[in-house]
């Protein structure tokens, strides 16, 4: 995306109640443009990155001091020397820039998910003929990431399997049309099991190759029922022609994918796809939680703590910490949120180019919904206090549908366990 601004520095006296009238009269010249401002101390420092539809309405009011002026700058106000402006054409790139500026500068004011190395993810390499493997360090090389995952086990499992159901090679080799015409590579033993097609040495088309890949990306986001029917087909045919050791093989992937998704719990009769966020704050720390649900079942929960400004408004946290989520993570077709993040409407313009689908955001005032996010709300209180690693106890919520039991963090044990 193309930006148009301009950049404008302001050196800033020291903020107090003496100086607060000749800011104003320097502010009166600001452009009413939306666009992202930059807060630096003394030392040239870049401590807070904000931005707003209305600039100009926006830095007067954080030096007018009005009521509604948020309570973290007034700990900011002291250590800004110098102010930065940048103005884009529309709110949304104001929040595309800001997103980018944070990641790169990391200020000291600004909602920070603390990077947490133990997230996996999956991720298809940017390569002629893709390997895909569980990685901890997302890298923004064109190659595509899935996550993260919550349950490391269940990853590990769908990856191997779907590997070798696919046919997905899980060799180093420098893949390419040209190294594979040229006859360099020999076949290995993930061939001679049927794990691999060996595109090593040219049995598969760049293009059927591809296919299979998106196969496994399809599956990996809950949309593969036509995937796996596809297989049950080969798997009867295979039988018809008298090929019974490669029905038997498909026979036994199939059995291994059931008995993965056996495990997980069913939220949803339906096949949705849906992150429910949960968001606990205390003083200068915070937690993010996100309960991750794929083809209706409940695949895991990933939780950040989060560096913040003391004092900082909820919706403001919920805002940014989305952003920094979400531009490593993919995106599901639904987000449940436990209340409206500010400046709404871009984040949500800004979520659905993310995702690969339709998008909808909800924020439940009843129904089950409600009950998710009161339980990932509790699960982020849980972690923040640290109770998470205590005695955890089974909270079951029922309805006419289906029934969900999730397995919580919480002090004390139930009425039952005290029994036995």
């Amino acid at each position: 995306m193309a930006y148009w601004w301009r950049s404008l520095s302001i050196p800033l006296p020291r903020i107090t109640d003496s100086v607060s009238e000749s800011l104003s009269d320097k502010l009166e010249n600001l452009p009413h443009d939306p666009g992202v401002y930059i807060f630096r101390d003394s030392k040239g420092r870049i401590i807070y990155i904000g931005k707003a539809k209305v600039r100009r309405s926006r830095l007067r009011k954080y030096c007018e001091k009005v009521s509604d002026a948020r309570p973290q700058f007034e700990l900011l106000f002291a250590k800004i020397a110098d102010l930065e402006l940048i103005t884009t054409k529309t709110e949304y790139e104001a929040l595309i820039l800001e997103s980018n500026l944070i990641r790169k500068h990391k200020p000291r004011y600004n909602v920070a998910l603390k990077d947490d190395k133990s997230q996996p993810y999956l991720r298809i390499v940017n390569e002629p003929f893709p390997r895909i493997f569980l990685t901890r360090r997302p890298e923004q090389d064109g190659s595509k990431h899935y996550g993260p995952y919550g349950d490391l086990r269940y990853l590990k499992g769908l990856l191997h399997v779907l590997r070798g159901m696919l046919q997905i090679r899980t060799c180093n080799l420098p893949l390419t049309v040209e190294s594979v015409a040229r006859g360099k590579f020999k076949a290995c033993l993930e061939f001679h099991l049927g794990r691999c097609n060996a595109p090593c040495i040219g049995n598969e088309s760049l293009e059927d190759y591809a296919r299979r890949v998106r196969d496994f990306a399809s599956v990996i986001k809950g949309r593969g029922s036509d995937i796996i029917e596809r297989l049950q087909n080969d798997m009867e045919k295979a039988s018809d022609e008298l090929r019974f050791e490669r029905a038997a093989q498909l026979r036994d992937w199939l059995a291994s994918i059931e008995n993965l998704t056996r495990r997980q719990t069913i939220i949803s009769p339906e096949p949705v796809e849906r992150d429910i966020i949960g968001l606990a704050v205390q003083d200068e720390e915070g937690c993010l939680v996100v309960m991750q649900v794929r083809s209706g079942r409940l695949l895991g929960r990933v939780q950040y703590p989060m560096r913040l400004a003391k004092d900082t408004p909820m919706p403001e946290v919920l805002a940014q910490a989305m952003q920094q989520y979400y531009t490593q993570s993919s995106v599901p077709g639904e987000l449940v949120l436990p209340f409206e993040p500010v400046d709404f409407e871009p984040l949500a313009q800004w979520l659905r180019e993310q995702a690969e689908t339709k998008l909808s955001l909800r924020i439940p005032s009843r129904g089950e919904r409600v009950q998710m996010v009161d339980l990932a709300q509790r699960n982020a209180e849980l972690q923040l206090n640290g109770d998470a690693s205590r005695v955890s106890q089974t909270r079951t919520y029922s309805s006419e549908s289906h029934r969900i039991e999730i397995e919580v963090g919480a002090e004390g044990r139930s009425a039952r366990d005290r029994c036995l």
